[in-house]
């Protein structure tokens, strides 16, 4: 089982990019949010967890 999340989140710039982890070990990049919690709620959301409040 692979241990790490299918999407994630990096900041750049002025903004964080939304990723999605291939399974040859490459990303593509598949969504932009403008803050961190953004960011992080559109992830959650992709990877089917449930947000804490």
């Amino acid at each position: 089982m692979d241990k790490h999340a299918e999407y994630y989140y990096v900041p750049r710039f002025c903004h964080f990019n939304i990723y999605r982890r291939l399974s040859d070990g490459t990303s593509v990049k598949c969504d932009e949010a403008g803050t961190r919690e953004e960011a992080r709620t559109k992830v959650y959301k992709l990877n089917g967890w449930k947000l804490k409040s």
